[in-house]
């Protein structure tokens, strides 16, 4: 703002001197100020004249025509220079002719100066502040939008950016429109050094970052470099599974025949929302790489079919029977039909790979996120062994939009109760504190029973049943008649389930300490 304000005053001293020195100037008298005053002194003396002389009344009137006709006219021409006037004829001497008054004229010189300075400033001011080659960038605007843009046309416009920015080093425009006319050009060297540049001037964006590191990957012949992997691992900061970046890894592991931790950064970027053509590339670069692992590995292949309409995505895990943490997931958009692999290469960590766990169950999940505890459908295998390279086939069904589901459980009891003994079945969230989402009251003497929670015992206001993925559900028989759990109540183990799934197992029989 320093150079903004500079040219502001320079602007305003050269307005203050074209003032001055006009002020300066001294004016010309203006013939009309003294023009009248001088006709009535001539006429005055010539009717003094003509009393003196006893001049006859013609004579008079001449002598006042020619003078009228004299200011009138301004100057007198040759011819009338050259016609002896009135006094010149009776022997007296020629009045001395008064010089004509010129008009005043403005002064030039202040005025053109200032003009010209004026000129000179704004034309250095736009050049400074202004985009005096805002063509250039509209022309690279154009040609980075055109896929028939010919390798000249870029190469000629790349020189101009270049040219450009050796100027003006701080051009941000011109550093960002230089690098992608380089990658376009196939120049990944220069690209980079221009994206390093634009960086450095910006701070960096994660958009900088990925095509910055884009470049390097390329300039280095497909090489991770270190300057390149500390882009990607920044990028990967602020971003874990940016797929991107994990393709790059995954194309650098090819390079190095690390295949097993090429298939793992596939996999991580097919889990996220891809573009069908390149999900479809980076699926059969994932068939390729994994057609070079070890045949006779420990791995667990399943057919997932699903049936109706099913919600965006399908998460495949393999656990430890009976539960537990998973030791391997692939999660992928739904489809009908689709078949995936378990094995080390997706484990969950390299300290408990998929090979070393023994026998485990698998489970396929769709979900409307794909995020764990967001299941609308689950299936369980039977236990297999990862070394045996099972084949595993679940399959999911997914009730129609519209058809109501609640929470079905089955209800038992063998304790000896009074037949009024409430009976209290109570959902929660898992693992979310506070009071049940709802609640359904029986008594002792209506088990064993089947009942459905829906909605309609809902408990907490704005929260129903159907908006929730998983539920844990418990009966207690509550023999102070009150539904919170107090000291000799019996009740049933939590059951995990969600809505519209098969009903649940709820038999009473803990005694609460």
């Amino acid at each position: 703002m320093v150079e903004v304000w500079l040219g502001a005053g320079a602007l305003a001293l050269v307005a203050l001197a074209v003032v001055v020195a006009g002020a300066l100037r001294q004016p010309r008298r203006e013939p009309g100020d003294e023009a009248g005053a001088l006709l009535a002194d001539r006429r005055a003396e010539i009717a003094a004249e003509a009393r003196v002389q006893d001049m006859r009344g013609d004579e008079v009137a001449a002598l006042e025509q020619e003078l009228a006709l004299e200011f009138i006219g301004g100057t007198a021409t040759d011819e009338d220079r050259a016609e002896p006037s009135a006094g010149e004829r009776e022997g007296r001497a020629p009045r001395k002719q008064e010089p004509p008054a010129t008009a005043a004229r403005p002064p030039l010189l202040p005025l053109v100066g200032g003009c010209v300075a004026a000129v000179v400033l704004a034309i250095g001011l736009y050049a400074l502040w202004g985009e005096p080659d805002g063509p250039t960038l509209a022309k690279a605007t154009a040609l980075m939008a055109d896929d028939d843009a010919t390798p000249e046309a870029l190469a000629d416009l790349a020189r101009v950016l270049a040219a450009r920015v050796a100027r003006r080093p701080k051009d941000g425009d011109g550093w960002f429109y230089l690098g992608h006319l380089r990658m376009r050009s196939a120049d990944y060297a220069g690209a980079a050094e221009a994206f390093a540049a634009l960086h450095e001037l910006t701070g960096g964006s994660e958009q900088i970052d990925l095509t910055w590191a884009q470049a390097g990957f390329l300039a280095a012949g497909g090489v991770l470099d270190e300057a390149t992997l500390a882009i990607v691992e920044r990028v990967l900061g602020r971003r874990p599974e940016h797929p991107n970046m994990l393709e790059l890894l995954a194309m650098d592991a090819i390079r190095r025949s690390s295949f097993a931790d090429a298939v793992g950064f596939l996999d991580r970027a097919l889990r996220q929302p891809l573009m069908d053509s390149r999900r479809a590339l980076l699926d059969e670069t994932l068939a390729l790489v994994r057609a070079r692992l070890d045949a006779a590995r420990p791995l667990i292949e399943v057919t997932v079919e699903v049936a109706g309409a099913p919600p965006p995505w399908l998460t495949v895990f393999a656990r430890p029977v009976g539960g537990g943490m998973p030791r391997a997931v692939v999660r992928r958009p739904s489809r009908a039909t689709q078949t995936l692999t378990l094995d080390d290469a997706v484990s969950m960590t390299a300290e408990s790979p998929l090979s070393e766990s023994g026998p485990l169950e698998v489970v396929a999940q769709l979900s409307d996120t794909g995020a764990a505890g967001d299941s609308v459908a689950q299936a369980v295998s039977a236990p297999v062994d990862p070394t045996a390279q099972p084949r595993v086939l679940l399959a999911l069904g997914v009730a129609s939009p519209g058809v109501s589901a609640g929470v079905a459980v089955h209800v038992a009891t063998d304790a000896v109760l009074g037949p009024a003994t409430p009976v209290f079945v109570i959902v929660r969230r898992p693992d979310v504190p506070g009071p049940p989402v709802a609640v359904r009251r029986l008594v002792v003497g209506d088990l064993p029973a089947r009942i459905t929670l829906t909605d309609d015992d809902a408990m907490l206001p704005g929260i129903r049943l159907s908006d929730l993925g998983a539920l844990d559900v418990m009966a207690r028989a509550s023999l102070g008649g009150s539904p919170t759990s107090t000291s000799g109540d019996i009740e049933s183990a939590v059951a995990r389930t969600r809505l519209g799934a098969e009903a649940v197992a709820l038999h009473i029989e803990h005694v609460v300490p």
